[in-house]
């Protein structure tokens, strides 16, 4: 069967920008006064969800409580606010953009991420990342659901995913999905 789209993850994978997703993830969290190690842990843990459920995930399994509501409207707009500030200080994984360019001739290509949508099209607009894509897709979605529209709506079957976290990783055993050689490729 001859391979005929591959899905990326974005941070950690295109992009060297998972230092900067931990720094906002501790500003967001910073009145709980969490250990900087342990933040890491669980992000990279829960990497590849939503950030709405990244922070609630690392609040839960710090602090051992549910956050409050208001809480956690106030820490999801403090990622995001830094989130969107570290935007271009993002530098691109070394390879990753010259990879891009080589499978995106001859394959569907697409970005399939836990980042919001409207945060994920303006890092690819801003980094002109775009032109290494068929589509471009993140939250509010799931990635498997993602995954499972794109490969319904443009009838592919052979397909590999470049990821960088256990629940894509997941997504990625699905009977439709072939793994590259060696396994799935995870950083």
């Amino acid at each position: 069967m001859q391979l005929r789209a591959i899905f990326f993850d974005f941070d950690g994978v295109i992009m060297d920008s998972m230092a900067l997703k931990l720094d906002a993830y501790c500003e967001a969290l910073n009145r709980y006064a969490f250990d900087r190690r342990e933040v890491d842990r669980l992000m990279r843990r829960y990497m590849g969800q939503s950030r709405r459920t990244i922070l609630r995930n690392i609040h839960l399994e710090l602090a051992g409580t549910v956050m409050p509501e208001d809480e956690f409207e106030s820490a999801l707009n403090t990622f995001n606010e830094q989130d969107d500030a570290a935007r271009a200080l993002m530098k691109p994984i070394p390879g990753s953009l010259e990879f891009l360019e080589f499978v995106h001739r001859d394959h569907y290509t697409a970005v399939v991420t836990g980042t919001p949508e409207d945060f994920i099209l303006k890092t690819t607009a801003h980094h002109d990342l775009d032109r290494f894509f068929n589509v471009v897709r993140g939250s509010p979605d799931t990635n498997r659901k993602i995954i499972a529209d794109l490969l319904n709506a443009n009838q592919l079957r052979a397909t590999t995913i470049t990821a960088s976290a256990l629940s894509d990783s997941t997504t990625a055993k699905r009977p439709s999905i072939q793994k590259p050689p060696g396994g799935l490729c995870a950083t």
